[in-house]
């Protein structure tokens, strides 16, 4: 999962790389400890070209009801930093 990390991008800044339509998206804020507290996932900083805020959270499970156990726990340390249609 690709993420951005604020302390080098604001939402707002996240929100207008989006690559389809960035009014159609909100954006998310999670803590790193809070990520790596679900299962086995880990956050890396992994810079790209032109977004040195790019991080990557690996460790998602490829079974369709793990991968929806970890979302339900994604969600529930999520914050809306930017709803949709803002």
């Amino acid at each position: 999962m690709s993420v951005n990390w604020n302390k080098y991008a604001s939402a707002e800044e996240t929100k207008r790389q989006a690559r389809i339509n960035p009014d159609n998206n909100a954006v998310l804020a999670m803590t790193v400890a809070g990520i790596r507290g679900i299962g086995s996932l880990l956050v890396e900083h992994t810079p790209e070209p032109g977004n040195r805020a790019h991080s990557d959270v690996n460790g998602l499970p490829v079974d369709a009801e793990q991968l929806t156990q970890i979302r339900v726990f994604l969600l529930r340390i999520a914050v809306i930093a930017i709803p949709l249609n803002n």
